[in-house]
């Protein structure tokens, strides 16, 4: 049996410059400490962190719970992750400005920041 692609929700919403860094940024530096890899693994990938964001992604997408600003031109969602200070951790998109050929991906992914920033 052929093995299908997995096809991610949140890869069509946004391009994602430095994906793998940001993900580390995540695990490691701002949200509060746990185990994001699977015990198996020899590298850290964060590959329990990734499949989290993916499908809270998809839930609140669904829920129509991604917010976007009046004029689209930014959105965000609450990750459902937490600081050590329990702050809530969201995930910011500003409008792709810079889209090329086959990519139809509207947002591009600009940071995870906890809800006291004022960026």
């Amino acid at each position: 049996m052929a093995k299908t692609q997995f096809n991610s929700e949140l890869f069509k919403f946004a391009v994602f410059p430095s994906y793998e860094n940001a993900i580390k940024h995540l695990a490691e530096t701002l949200s509060d400490k746990e185990e994001w890899d699977f015990t198996d693994n020899a590298t850290k990938n964060y590959g329990i962190l990734k499949n989290y964001l993916e499908f809270t992604f998809r839930k609140l997408l669904q829920e129509k719970k991604v917010k976007f600003t009046n004029d689209n031109k930014f959105a965000c969602f609450n990750t459902g992750l937490v600081t050590e200070n329990l702050e809530d951790i969201f995930a910011f998109f500003e409008e792709y400005k810079n889209p090329r050929t086959g990519f139809t991906t509207p947002f591009c992914f600009k940071a995870f920041l906890k809800k006291s920033e004022n960026r």
